[in-house]
């Protein structure tokens, strides 16, 4: 992408590892490490990463414009939601939920929902617009 990351925000990077690793050897000597636990952190962290440089890319793809990103993406997951419930077989689970079926739920929690996501959007695309990527 062509951008560099600056010495600062590599320092405050280093900062976040090496609490992450006193933490972990903390946790270590208590042996209450979980290897498995560790593992999908990293990961968690690894995809975060990814997710934001190619929300950076993308983000060049449609003129750096976030609002139109975020319809992209929302749009996107409506088509991909409905496959990937059917896949691990949620919808038995969905339909015998009394809670579906009252106005309440869909105004309430699904409604919350979909405004925090929202909201969490427009902040995660503003600070990567903003900063770099893996700084975001």
């Amino acid at each position: 992408m062509g951008q560099k990351t600056s010495t600062k925000a590599l320092a405050c990077v280093a900062g976040v590892v090496i609490g992450y690793i006193i933490g972990s050897s903390a946790e270590l000597s208590m042996k209450e490490l979980s290897v498995r636990g560790s593992v999908f952190g990293v990961l968690a962290s690894v995809f975060v990463s990814l997710y934001a440089i190619n929300v950076k890319k993308a983000l060049a793809a449609v003129d750096n414009n976030k609002w139109t990103l975020m319809i992209y993406n929302n749009v996107l997951a409506s088509f991909l939601m409905p496959p990937l419930i059917l896949l691990f077989n949620e919808a038995p689970v969905i339909s015998s939920s009394d809670a579906v079926y009252t106005i309440s739920f869909w105004i309430s929690y699904i409604g919350m929902a979909g405004i925090f996501g929202f909201l969490i959007n427009i902040a995660t695309y503003a600070q990567i617009q903003a900063t770099s990527p893996l700084t975001h």
